[in-house]
């Protein structure tokens, strides 16, 4: 855990304040008083409905095909093609043709739906599957349409794992840091444009890199910080592989297509799938962790790949999710945002693959935990848009009711997808709500620092200084809340205008986990600046 200048939150405040709210009970919070909550907290809530489904950036799709071994000869290239809500419902109409123009013989099966949305006949990812020729390591180019029924079909489908290599990573010489492994990647990788990739929503709402005008900075430090990552891919220190790096990558794939960002998304999920146990645990940690279980990861490989280990990952994972209890916190035992927000997203991503209403049904289950936090805080005080929890259950020390900023990005990055999921009218108050908390609570007085841990006002006295390295996910929180409230508080934009250049100078590789944190679920600040100047 991150020490430098973060505040401890030590100051003594008096026991009978959680003993109170151990014997306070909530009353019942009705729909009708959202607004109201809204109105008395001065949240100016604009965009209520979830944003309109994008359409396909064209009528056809050109994939770059690119041999990952020489004379790779006729083989067959395989690979997941991605679809938005309503593209597509029939994958019979997937057709492929070469640089000629000349029709191949295709499968096709759909590996997801769109589950929530109408009939849940809507394809959210299908695997394609051809044979080509590639005398060398040329990079060739196919045009996918679906228009209409194809003509030209394979018989049947050849398994995933015939269509790959095996590579091979040993370790930086003389370096006792990292493990050696095998991996496997497609025999020939498959590209697909970022504009197309953003678009089908994949990994939901995404600006692809070369569209972003309107947060440059924010690339130019993932670009600069990239290749230093890629050396604790295989890190013994269990620390790295938190907050899911395969998803990170992938994330990066969705908003550049390039090839160097798919690989290290394919080499990053299969070094973690091996050392996720069959308890879903991850075992480089010693001891059973669950907050080193992730989900999201092998969901976005799955829809890429069509490769079934992934799936099984995701079963693996909820195995360990599994054991987890404390979904509803009652104001004792352990309990951060971070648990609660990765164990909210688990089930979202096990249900986006399997369509299992059960799954969701769980995820709905943490998010009515977190909104019952957020409107009715267990130190019986009027509420304050926080997931207020004491710092002893965050195992930070004192009673204080306090909420991590850093953490909560995790849990709103939950909550934004169950709202695109379901579409729960509550999602996106709970998430002004945080935001709104964020810019009023959670910065120092100087605006150039996040606070590592926040005092719900009037609950508590924070000692100590701030920590600046979380203030990437503080510019996420404030674009969120700037694209919430349509603008109309121009403090969110002006504050994050204050937090992100003091960042700028830090190495997100200095210590092995910071990367994944500073660039997982933050993609999508670009998204909400972008959407918040267009309305």
């Amino acid at each position: 855990m991150q020490t430098r200048g973060r505040s401890h939150l030590i100051s003594s405040v008096s026991l009978l304040l959680m003993v109170g709210c151990q014997s306070w009970s909530a009353p019942p919070f009705r729909e009708t008083d959202v607004p109201s909550l809204l109105k008395k907290l001065n949240i100016p809530l604009a965009v209520t409905g979830r944003p309109a489904w994008p359409k396909p950036p064209g009528r056809a799709v050109a994939v770059t095909l690119v041999p990952q071994v020489d004379q790779a000869g006729a083989c067959v290239v395989s690979f997941g093609l991605p679809f938005g809500p309503g593209w597509i419902v029939d994958d019979a109409r997937i057709r492929v043709a070469d640089e000629r123009g000349r029709e191949l013989a295709v499968y096709t099966r759909p590996l997801a739906r769109w589950w929530s949305e109408g009939k849940g006949d809507s394809l959210r990812s299908a695997l394609v599957q051809f044979e080509l020729a590639f005398p060398d390591r040329t990079p060739r180019t196919v045009t996918v349409t679906w228009d209409r029924a194809r003509s030209q079909r394979r018989a049947a489908g050849v398994p995933v794992a015939e269509t790959q290599i095996t590579g091979h990573q040993d370790p930086p010489a003389n370096s006792t840091k990292y493990l050696a492994f095998d991996y496997r990647v497609p025999r020939v990788l498959a590209l697909l444009p970022a504009d197309w990739l953003c678009a089908s929503l994949l990994a939901w709402q995404q600006v692809p890199v070369k569209q972003n005008a309107i947060a440059p900075w924010f690339d130019q430090h993932l670009e600069a910080s990239f290749p230093g990552s890629l050396r604790n891919m295989a890190a013994k220190d269990f620390a790295a592989h938190l907050f899911d790096r395969p998803a990170t990558y992938f994330k990066l794939y969705v908003r550049s297509g390039e090839a160097r960002h798919l690989l290290a998304g394919l080499e990053a999920v299969d070094f973690y799938l091996q050392h996720l146990g069959e308890d879903g645990f991850f075992s480089l940690k010693a001891q059973g962790d669950v907050k080193y279980t992730f989900t999201e990861g092998f969901a976005l490989a799955y829809l890429l790949t069509g490769d079934e280990r992934f799936r099984t990952g995701i079963d693996r994972a909820l195995k360990a999710w599994g054991t987890h209890q404390r979904i509803e916190y009652k104001g004792e035992g352990f309990w951060t945002e971070r648990h609660h927000g990765f164990g909210m997203l688990a089930y979202l991503h096990a249900y986006e693959v399997t369509g299992e209403k059960a799954y969701l049904e769980k995820a709905k289950r943490f998010f009515e935990a977190a909104w019952s936090l957020q409107t009715h805080p267990l130190h019986g005080g009027e509420p304050d848009g926080s997931w207020a929890h004491t710092g002893d259950s965050a195992s930070e020390g004192g009673a204080e009711w306090v909420t991590s900023p850093w953490m909560s990005a995790f849990l709103t990055d939950a909550i934004w997808k169950y709202w695109m999921l379901t579409g729960d009218s509550r999602a996106p108050a709970s998430l002004a709500m945080y935001a709104a908390y964020t810019l009023r609570n959670s910065i120092d007085p100087d605006g150039v620092e996040m606070l590592y841990l926040s005092v719900s006002p009037g609950h508590g006295e924070a000692r100590g200084q701030s920590d600046d390295a979380h203030n990437m996910e503080g510019c996420y929180l404030l674009a969120l809340g700037n694209y919430l409230t349509g603008g109309r508080d121009p403090a969110y934009r002006a504050a994050m205008d204050k937090l992100w250049p003091p960042m700028m100078k830090q190495d997100p590789n200095s210590t092995t986990r910071m990367f994944t944190w500073r660039f997982r679920e933050t993609t999508m600040l670009v998204w909400f600046l972008q959407e918040t100047k267009a309305r």
